[in-house]
């Protein structure tokens, strides 16, 4: 009796601590995925080329680090912005969300600039997503997110909230509600939104909602920049500015290439062109890389934050900005939805448009994730359709009958050389004979050799000369070639051209060599100077010294642009060869329109004049401005046409040299030239 007892309550013991640990077992909490785990896990596609495949990293290599940043729960901030069409939308807002809602189960506050798009973010972008995954049945039957139903907010099956909010909803409403996560969409709107608040800015007041909950709370910034001084772009740039380093396939160096290692589609003739060779290159190395290389260089990929570097074997050195925000950019590089020849024939179209401007915008902002500047009072502000319309006979390639001096400008890359062509026509005209871009094959030949063969096929064309139709063949009096890049292959080529063609650099304030400094005097090292520029001696290696004329490109360019601004048939105006498509001349104008004039304060200077980009694509303007200075060195004078006969007698007293060595010039700020007829 006692034994059946004892095995009685063995029995019950056993059956007890069996009970016990099941309980423990379903009372336990699951383990919560990372945000990539439940991102590649439980996302699928709603539409688009990828349309029923789960979403996948290997897509988009940089998601993989967006990701992984988040993961590693080392910020409560994270700022987000990118191109258009590369699933920003996706990974900035709409994931995150369904992080929080299902894998968390906890309510989340989504912040708008308006409610009036409360309902399109959830039918458009939000619903799609959830009603492709397994979580489908937990969007509620009756009520707010409902088919039908109106809502502020949407309570899910398992208890998860999505709150809708606005930067423009009043105050009270916000303060009555907290959650541990903020996820903010169209952040930029917020700037606008909100007039009538008391309070601190919309977002702030958004961010109020998570305070509570201290470091555990988690916010979530997405949008595309809109401009410099929008909300992305600031948050961006205040918190950790990170960018994303590549592995070069060739060089094995890391890098972080930008819109200006894009080439190929510069020099292309038209838009397929332009496709079919644009490529990204290595900003350390110069080698191109195909699509393949370009995937292959973000194996590996490393995110570099603000004061930090990479070393070539790839470690990091500087510590972590002391900041809570993660500023997350990728670019048109890092996007794999579009291939480099997309790109490259985004840029061409961009360049053929008659509204430079907003072709610009959009280039930088939807694709290269930057923020165009401002709209400002230039200076020197030109249009592109009234520069391309400034045409006058003869065309392409004809001197007109009353020109006097031609001169070339030539300015140097390792992938082209643009250049131009200018006959000075009586009262001063620069009458543009012809201009153009000539591809530089560094890629099969070396950069050196590439350039300084290219050069010398471009002399053999230009000494041909160009027709006049009552003096016959007229040639070129003098050439400035730029020697900023490879200064030393410049060189040789100007010494091989027998004094036709000289070297130049160019100073200005905003440029790294600084502001053009006029030397006092004549001396062994300075042996000419003339009308902002002047000639010096240099030293080149192994290859004796070479007169350089140093350029004050701050004057010139303003010149350059008085030119174009001047009526057309007026003394001094510049003007196009004539062509029946003006659209024709709208690259080379946008060229001429690139940069703008500011004035600026500077303690030892006082006010002056700065001339800075608008766009990367200058290159025709710096040939134009080189051509100009070269008629100053071949004799053209500068006047002041309200004293013609003070100043023309003054030209008289100059001294004709022979037409390979400088002319006498002048001095002064006038506003066009007057030929020397002596």
């Amino acid at each position: 009796m006692e034994s059946k007892v004892v095995e009685a309550t063995r029995t019950d013991w056993q059956t007890f601590r069996r009970e016990v640990q099941r309980f423990a077992m379903l009372s336990r909490a699951p383990r919560l995925r990372t945000m990539r785990q439940f991102a590649e896990q439980e996302i699928v596609i709603p539409d688009g080329p990828y349309r029923g495949f789960r979403f996948s990293c290997e897509r988009q290599p940089h998601t993989r680090i967006w990701f992984d940043q988040i993961d590693s729960h080392a910020w409560r901030r994270h700022v987000l912005t990118g191109p258009v069409q590369s699933g920003k939308s996706l990974i900035g807002f709409i994931i995150p969300a369904c992080y929080h809602l299902f894998e968390h189960r906890e309510t989340v506050i989504l912040g708008l600039p308006s409610m009036e798009i409360a309902q399109d973010k959830w039918k458009v972008d939000i619903e799609p997503v959830i009603r492709a995954s397994r979580y489908r049945d937990l969007i509620p039957s009756t009520g707010a997110g409902s088919r039908g139903g109106e809502f502020e907010s949407i309570t899910f099956k398992n208890g998860a909230v999505l709150k809708f909010m606005s930067g423009g909803g009043s105050d009270k409403k916000r303060s009555a509600f907290t959650s541990r996560v903020l996820i903010v969409t169209e952040t930029d709107g917020l700037d606008e939104a909100g007039d009538n608040s008391r309070e601190a800015d919309p977002l702030r007041q958004l961010e109020a909602r998570t305070a509570s909950y201290g470091d555990k709370a988690r916010i979530y910034l997405e949008c595309t920049v809109s401009f410099e001084a929008g909300r992305t772009w600031q948050e961006l740039k205040n918190g950790s500015d990170s960018k994303i380093a590549l592995r070069c396939p060739h060089c094995l160096r890391w890098v972080t290439p930008e819109r200006d290692s894009l080439i190929g589609w510069q020099e292309a003739p038209d838009e397929m062109t332009a496709y079919e060779r644009a490529a990204y290159y290595c900003p350390n190395c110069g080698e191109m890389w195909n699509e393949d290389q370009r995937r292959k260089s973000h194996d590996g990929a490393k995110l570099i934050h603000k004061g930090q570097e990479i070393t070539p074997e790839g470690e990091i050195i500087g510590d972590r900005p002391r900041t809570f925000t993660l500023g997350y950019r990728y670019t048109a590089a890092n996007n794999f939805f579009r291939s480099a020849g997309e790109i490259g024939a985004a840029e061409w179209r961009a360049t053929k448009t008659e509204n430079e401007e907003a072709a610009e915008r959009e280039i930088k902002q939807f694709i290269w994730a930057e923020p165009p500047k401002p709209s400002t009072e230039s200076l020197a502000s030109l249009d592109v359709r009234a520069i391309a319309e400034k045409v006058a006979q003869p065309g392409r390639g004809y001197v007109p009958e009353d020109a006097e001096i031609i001169t070339i400008g030539v300015d140097v890359h390792k992938w082209h050389i643009e250049w131009a062509v200018i006959a000075f026509r009586s009262e001063c005209r620069p009458h543009i004979v012809d201009y153009g871009v000539e591809p530089v094959p560094s890629d099969r030949m070396g950069e050196e050799l590439a350039i300084l063969t290219t050069l010398r096929e471009l002399r053999g064309a230009w000494l041909a000369g160009w027709q006049c139709s009552n003096k016959g063949l007229r040639y070129a009096r003098a050439g400035l070639v730029d020697s900023g890049y490879l200064p030393d292959v410049v060189y040789q080529f100007c010494r091989e051209s027998g004094g036709l063609f000289m070297p130049s650099k160019g100073q200005g304030a905003a440029q790294r060599a600084g502001a053009y400094t006029a030397p006092r005097a004549v001396s062994n090292n300075i042996r000419h100077i003339g009308t902002h520029w002047h000639v010096s001696k240099v030293q080149t290696a192994g290859n004796g010294a070479v007169e350089l004329i140093e350029i004050n490109v701050d004057h010139w360019k303003t010149w350059v642009h008085e030119r174009w601004r001047s009526a057309i048939g007026t003394p001094g105006a510049m003007e196009l060869f004539h062509t029946p498509n003006h659209a024709e001349h709208f690259g080379f104008a946008r060229h001429q329109t690139a940069e703008e004039k500011q004035i600026e304060y500077d303690q030892k200077r006082g006010e002056m004049a700065v001339w800075k980009k608008k766009r990367q694509q200058n290159h025709w303007l710096d040939a134009t401005t080189y051509a100009c200075v070269a008629g100053s060195i071949a004799g053209v004078q500068l006047v002041d046409p309200q004293k013609p006969n003070q100043q023309a007698a003054q030209a008289q007293a100059v001294p004709r040299q022979e037409p390979s060595r400088l002319f006498s010039v002048s001095n002064g700020d006038m506003p066009y030239f007057v030929l020397d007829r002596k």
